[in-house]
């Protein structure tokens, strides 16, 4: 027995001394290996403290972009007398804020309580004017004793700023994302502004006095590029000395603020400490009773690690996914999808950008609770359609990112399209509706072999997708080497179109319109062109597009009303009987508020009756919108405008459209005329057309006519007008006006 227990004794013996030599021989590497443990805690730390204070701000946004266009859509009454609060009551009855306030463009606020003072002092109020959106550590009104947390969004009507919307929060709020307890309390957390300046700290909440970077050596400049870092939105992990003290420092931007980032630090002292505690053995067993303690002890901290995991769970959950669909949000995204590449070296890809079309306009269809139902119905339909080496996210609230696939172009063309179809359909979802058309456009970029930079794909797959949104025609779009030089067209076009207009480099155009019947001419369509100083003639395929992205149409349509009504009264000046001009108004005109008080008062300033213009409006937009612009229209018929469907055939129009809609003429679309005067079944197609038309007493004019026999089956038809290359090209106002009251124009027939 003696010699059982010397030999279990030297066994034990022998064991802890060769347990002892392996822990000596891997301290240094599990030295390293614990040093670099607490750098990664310590990069997660601020990641998780990054984007759990992103989404704050995020979410908050949201709701004060809710209030800002509801206060758009009711005008500048609903701010004032107790109208802003009752507002507030309905749209964000649980958003906590503190005070909140509406300013005009005076600089003058009211709050909750009527109360008016001037903000003007504020610089976030001026760059709200100029059409940012910020939040700031900053004093609501100037008398304020503390800075607050405060948002400052513009309130737009159409592309018009009205007033600023400024609503503050408790900086407490932010101070609680800020708190940490990876390194047992002895880290420091600082927010900080792009110039370095401290905001909040966790024990000096608002405004700390201070430099974050005047706290380092002098010799240290590891973070002394801490602007680039704010506005990238990266992180960056340093050794710096602070109070000739060591420290590991980790800095992060924040994405929602491109003038905010987090800062850790821990001193390298603690993090010594923290090592010996992490690897320090016990090898002291006291006796069993201790260790029945320790049991109990073990237990009670298994109840606490596991809730210790949930909150971390829960707090990668907010990191990594969207709230709205439940999917994974960029930030996981491009983890994943940078793994994804790695793992599949070799096989081609590409980055997808998906945007749903006019998703402020649906939002406003189908209320913010109904949007959230069909956002998740996207993603739950991508989830199925993608296989399993393939990976999507929601990138924002009206986009997905979408790495897929592919063997060739025209596979993964087809397969897009197979995708916008299930996607844009509604037979197999729970949402109700009969209201709008879900389109979506995607903008693709093919990755090529070795490249991993996921921000790149997105932004070149963004410039893929911007270039076609708003498109009817055209969902898919690939990036290329050329889209550089249509964005930098684009970019030109931009940069000059205010000039041209101030110089009068755009020129109206007209071309006329014949009645079949007589073969008179009996108005005119005004077209523009673009005289550019050092380009020549441009043509509007080349930038109307641009601008009718960028809302600078609606001073085009104006400019051109104006220069139309200049001429008609020259013309009535001279006695002439001047003929009817159409012109083509845009969709964002139709929804501007001032446009028929900015009409009628044009006409008014020149004298000219309204039935000499002609409003052409496309068939998309009116279907689109059909109860809108039909009250709209009604208006303008009212006060005498003659109105026009343009385009009918391009898009999706009925004749039971048209029996609602109080049109005069039925413009067609030229694809209509394309070889259809040899074929019986084309001309069947446009002599119901004109029939059915004839039946409501509206008239059909027929665009695009390049030869006689067009124009004479078109006749045959019942065709009322007919416009074309075949009489006349569009001329300058000066050669129309010699073409239509010249000495020669009653020999202008086309018969």
């Amino acid at each position: 027995m003696k010699l059982k227990l010397v030999t279990a004794i030297l066994s034990g013996l022998f064991i802890i001394a060769a347990g002892s030599l392996l822990v000596l021989q891997n301290d240094k590497n599990q030295e390293a290996l614990t040093k670099k443990y607490f750098e990664t805690q310590l990069q997660n730390a601020v990641d998780q403290t990054a984007s759990s204070i992103s989404m704050m701000i995020s979410g908050d946004m949201d709701k004060l972009r809710l209030i800002a266009g509801f206060l758009s859509e009711e005008g500048k009454d609903s701010w004032k007398k107790g109208k802003l609060k009752e507002t507030l009551n309905k749209l964000a009855p649980d958003l906590q804020f503190t005070a909140v306030n509406v300013c005009d463009k005076d600089g003058w606020a009211i709050d909750l309580w009527d109360k008016t003072q001037t903000v003007s002092f504020c610089p976030y109020y001026q760059r709200a004017l100029l059409g940012d959106t910020t939040v700031s550590i900053t004093k609501l009104y100037e008398e304020d004793l503390e800075p607050s947390l405060v948002y400052t969004m513009p309130i737009t009507q159409g592309k018009e700023i009205t007033g600023v919307i400024r609503m503050a929060f408790d900086p407490e709020t932010i101070r609680k994302q800020m708190i940490q307890s990876v390194f047992r309390g002895k880290e420091e957390s600082y927010l900080l502004k792009r110039d370095s300046s401290i905001l909040i700290t966790v024990d000096h909440y608002v405004s700390p006095e201070g430099n974050f970077l005047e706290k380092l050596a002098a010799e240290e400049d590891t973070l002394k590029n801490i602007d680039q870092v704010i506005r990238q939105g990266r992180s960056i992990t340093a050794e710096a000395y602070i109070n000739n003290e060591k420290n590991y420092i980790c800095f992060k931007g924040i994405k929602e603020s491109n003038d905010w980032g987090i800062v850790i630090t821990i001193p390298a002292k603690q993090l010594e400490i923290l090592f010996k505690a992490e690897n320090s053995s016990t090898q002291n067993i006291y006796n069993f009773v201790i260790l029945f303690i320790m049991i109990l002890l073990v237990c009670f901290l298994a109840v606490f690690c596991i809730k210790e995991v949930a909150g971390k769970q829960r707090m990668e959950y907010l990191a990594f996914y969207d709230r709205n669909t439940g999917s994974i949000n960029y930030n996981r995204f491009k983890i994943d999808a940078a793994a994804l590449l790695h793992k599949s070296s070799g096989a081609n890809y590409a980055l997808v950008l998906s945007a749903i079309d006019r998703y402020d306009y649906i939002r406003e269809l189908l209320g913010a609770q109904e949007c959230r139902s069909l956002l998740k119905s996207i993603s739950k339909k991508l989830a199925a359609l993608l296989n399993e080496d393939e990976i999507y996210c929601c990138y924002n609230s009206t986009s997905f990112a979408l790495l897929l696939k592919y063997h060739n172009k025209e596979e993964l063309t087809d397969r897009i399209g197979y995708i916008n179809a299930k996607l844009c359909s509604f037979n197999d979802t729970e949402i109700k509706n009969d209201k709008f058309e879900l389109r979506m456009h995607f903008g693709i970029y093919c990755v090529r072999e070795g490249e991993n930079d996921i921000d790149l794909f997105v932004d070149r797959a963004g410039q893929a997708l911007n270039l076609i949104k708003g498109d009817r025609r055209q969902i898919i779009e690939y990036y290329s080497n050329e889209m550089k030089n249509r964005i930098i067209n684009e970019t030109e076009i931009e940069e000059r179109m205010f000039t041209a207009l101030e110089e009068k480099e755009f020129l109206v155009y007209l071309q006329p319109k014949f009645d079949l019947n007589t073969g008179y001419q009996v108005g005119a369509e005004a077209l523009v062109r673009w005289m550019h100083p050092e380009k020549g003639m441009i043509y509007p395929g080349h930038f109307l597009g641009v601008f009718e992205k960028n809302g600078f149409i609606v001073r085009m349509d104006m400019y051109m009303l104006d220069i139309m009504c200049h001429w008609l009264k020259i013309w009535m000046s001279k006695g002439y009987r001047p003929l009817p001009l159409s012109l083509n108004i845009s969709r964002l005109n139709l929804f501007d508020e001032n446009f028929v008080s900015n009409m009628i008062s044009t006409l008014e300033r020149y004298g000219v009756p309204p039935n000499l213009i002609n409003l052409e409006i496309s068939e998309e937009v009116v279907t689109d919108n059909i109860e809108i612009l039909t009250a709209l229209m009604a208006r303008l018929k009212k006060y005498g405008f003659l109105i026009s469907m343009d385009d009918f055939g391009a898009g999706t129009a009925s004749m039971n459209t048209l029996y609602h809609v109080p049109v005069d003429e039925l413009k067609l679309e030229r694809k209509f005329l394309l070889g259809a005067e040899k074929t019986d079944r084309g001309k069947k197609v446009i002599g119901s057309i004109i029939e059915m038309a004839k039946r409501l007493n509206i008239k059909v004019v027929s665009e695009g006519v390049e030869n006689k026999a067009q124009a004479k089956m078109l006749k045959e038809l019942g065709c009322d007008m007919i416009q074309g290359f075949v009489f006349s090209e569009p001329l300058p106002i000066k050669e129309y006006e010699k073409f239509t009251y010249g000495p020669g124009a009653k020999e202008n027939k086309i018969w």
